[in-house]
C-alpha cells in the first residue's frame, strides 16, 4: 500500500514528524535530537521484524501517553494517494478482485484508504502484522490463496519492497511487479506506475 497507492507523506509524518514531537516534548529536548533518537531506534528494529511496522510497539516503546488514532488524525491531511492510482483503481474494480495486503497495522492501513476515499474498492484488506504475527512470508501468501480459493497463478501482487513484494510472492510462482516510481530499475517485471500495471494485465 505505502508506496504503491499511498505517497510516503501520510507514514513520513507519523514516523518521523509526529513521533519526535511527542518524544521530544516528553524528554524535554529538540526536535532534531528526538528524530535522531527516534531514527536510531528503528534503525535498530530494522524492516525484517514486525515491530518496525507496529505504531502501538513504538508509543509503548517511547512511553508515550498517546492513542494511535489520535496520532492518525493529527496526521490526515498527508494522506495522499499517487495521481494515477484513484482512477486505475476504479477501472480494475470493475474487472477484478482486489484486496490490500500490507506489513503495516490494520488501522494505519484502513485509515489511509478510508481518508483517502478507496476503501470501497477492496474486497479485503490483510495485514501482515494482524493476520499473520510477521512479515509477509511464503505461508502467509499461501494462506491468502487458500482464504481466496485461487491458485498462486490466479494473483498479481504489486509492491515497492524488493523482498516482501518481489521475491517473496515470486517463489510460489505469484505474478509479481515491483513498482519503482522513482524510475531506476527496468525490466520485464518493473512498473513506474499502476497506468503500466493495467498494460500489463
Amino acid at each position: 500500500m505505502d508506496g504503491t497507492l499511498t505517497q510516503p507523506s501520510f507514514a513520513d509524518e507519523v514516523w518521523h514528524e509526529c513521533l519526535p514531537k511527542l518524544r521530544a516534548e516528553k524528554m524535554g529536548i529538540s526536535l532534531d535530537e528526538a528524530r535522531r533518537l527516534c531514527e536510531r531506534e528503528y534503525d535498530e528494529v530494522g524492516d525484517q521484524r514486525r515491530e518496525w511496522y507496529d505504531l502501538g510497539y513504538w508509543i509503548k516503546r517511547f512511553g508515550l501517553e498517546v492513542k494511535r488514532e489520535e496520532i492518525f488524525l493529527k496526521c490526515a491531511d498527508k494522506v495522499r494517494l499517487y495521481p494515477e492510482v484513484r482512477e486505475v483503481l476504479e477501472k480494475l474494480h470493475r474487472q477484478y478482485q482486489l484486496i490490500i495486503y500490507t506489513n503495516a497495522p490494520r488501522d494505519f492501513a484502513e485509515f489511509q484508504l478510508k481518508t483517502a476515499g478507496i476503501a470501497d474498492l477492496f474486497q479485503r484488506i490483510y495485514s501482515s502484522l494482524d493476520d499473520f504475527g510477521e512479515v509477509k512470508r511464503k505461508e502467509s501468501f499461501s494462506s491468502i490463496l487458500s482464504e481466496l480459493g485461487i491458485s498462486a497463478q490466479q494473483m498479481v501482487h504489486v509492491g515497492d519492497h524488493p523482498i516482501f513484494d518481489f521475491e517473496v510472492p515470486r517463489s510460489l510462482n505469484i505474478r509479481a511487479y515491483l513498482i519503482d516510481r522513482e524510475g531506476k530499475l527496468q525490466g520485464e517485471h518493473i512498473i513506474h506506475n499502476l497506468l503500466e500495471l493495467e498494460d500489463k494485465l
